[in-house]
């Protein structure tokens, strides 16, 4: 009985540490080689606040508040070979923070609990442990089956397979999208209305171009993606953040106000058919 009261008590000492740390030392932006920098919040408001969580080949930018990461930064790639590790059997609580939602929080809900670093790019570009990472709860939002496994997940695929095909870098942010009417299901995880993806492809030439998405809960899974293509510029509005605040100025706003270019090739990947949506 002793030795179990000590690992518990030593268990929540670590994590308190860990927290400590985190909150005292949060991870560098510079250091994890990310452009732009960590997004900032354009709207002074708890629900705005977050804590950096550095899980090395990710990181989570997370609300307390909310229990939710509001967004996700990571450097992706190309894909040449789909093997890699299985895909692991359960999610697992988040040690580094104290709200956050349950790993059954969702069931029966309608919801199920859709990644924002994505099990599959992670995993084949950064290997099992970081695949594991992903299966945190604060990688997680409350998400619809059809959207997840449909628009969602054709967007990740092209992501990898191929849009970072020509790029040097290639960096996602991605996150929920939440309104003003707060929403709650299964065990009181907030319900995002659409979530959002931003992607950052540097080439050979030194040049940047950004392709943006807002996907709405409700998306058909065969849907074309380009009937939720944006500017990066509304994508910050409907967020409230800053999302690249320390780019170069001049190429922040150009990057943010274009709509797509040619590198993207639109259309001819946007009615492309998934893994799923076969």
């Amino acid at each position: 009985m002793r030795r179990r009261q000590y690992r518990w008590v030593l268990a929540v000492g670590l994590a308190l540490g860990a927290l400590l740390v985190g909150l005292l030392f949060p991870p560098s932006a510079d250091q994890a080689g990310v452009p732009g920098g960590w997004p900032e919040p354009l709207v002074q408001s708890r629900l705005h606040w977050v804590r950096v969580l550095d899980s090395k080949h990710f990181y989570t930018g997370y609300s307390e508040w909310r229990g939710a990461p509001l967004w996700v930064i990571y450097r992706s790639g190309y894909i040449d070979n789909p093997a890699g590790p299985p895909r692991p059997d359960r999610f697992v609580r988040d040690w580094r923070v104290f709200h956050q939602p349950g790993p059954r929080a969702l069931t029966g809900s309608g919801y199920g609990r859709g990644h924002l670093a994505p099990n599959y790019a992670i995993s084949r570009l950064y290997g099992r442990k970081a695949q594991l990472a992903t299966f945190r709860m604060t990688n997680v939002v409350a998400q619809r089956s059809t959207m997840n496994r449909g628009v969602w997940q054709r967007i990740e695929e092209l992501e990898t397979d191929a849009w970072a095909r020509q790029a040097e870098q290639f960096w996602v942010v991605t996150g929920p999208v939440f309104d003003e009417n707060r929403e709650w299901v299964g065990a009181g995880v907030e319900v995002p209305d659409a979530l959002f993806r931003v992607l950052l492809a540097r080439t050979a030439d030194g040049a940047w171009h950004a392709l943006s998405f807002i996907v709405p809960q409700t998306a058909a899974a065969r849907a074309d993606l380009r009937d939720y293509v944006t500017t990066v510029d509304d994508v910050e509005s409907r967020i409230g953040f800053d999302l690249f605040p320390q780019l170069d100025p001049a190429l922040e706003v150009k990057l943010e106000a274009a709509m797509p270019s040619a590198y993207w090739r639109l259309s001819t990947v946007a009615t492309r058919p998934g893994r799923y949506t076969d």
